[in-house]
């Protein structure tokens, strides 16, 4: 039994994990969410977040799938990426048109890390995740994803 339990924690602290956070719809828990912000907007929240947890380590910018920043942290041996991304997406006006349901642009954010640092690789994912839900608050009130 002891050889099994140490079996387990060996793969799984060498295969290390990953993690997301994000604001897209996922399986009819709640509403997903979306920030009615222009490209610019969206990458200063991006960037301003991913400088202010990583300041004075390098970040590098990323370009596909979705526009976004990433930044590796390393202790010894261990090395943990976090990555924040922004995906276009619609969401549903405050108030509708006569048309019927306006649709407005913008954009939701994801943060994705992947690396050996269990613990303190996603405590600065959540972190970094949280800023920028506080940075692009400050710019405008979140809205419900449209179709």
């Amino acid at each position: 039994m002891r050889w099994t339990t140490a079996a387990v924690i060996a793969v799984g602290l060498l295969g290390g994990c990953s993690h997301t956070q994000s604001m897209a719809p996922v399986g009819g828990t709640g509403a997903a969410l979306m920030y009615p912000l222009t490209d610019a907007q969206a990458d200063r929240v991006l960037a301003t977040a991913m400088a202010s947890e990583f300041s004075g380590s390098p970040i590098s910018r990323v370009e596909f799938p979705n526009k976004g920043y990433t930044a590796t942290m390393r202790f010894l041996l261990d090395s943990h990426q976090i990555t924040a991304v922004r995906v276009p997406a619609r969401g549903k006006a405050p108030e509708p048109s006569a048309a019927g349901e306006a649709l407005v642009e913008g954009f939701y954010f994801e943060v994705n890390d992947a690396g050996t640092m269990l613990i303190s690789g996603r405590n600065r994912a959540s972190k970094v995740y949280e800023r920028i839900v506080h940075e692009a608050g400050l710019l405008t009130k979140p809205l419900t994803q449209g179709r």
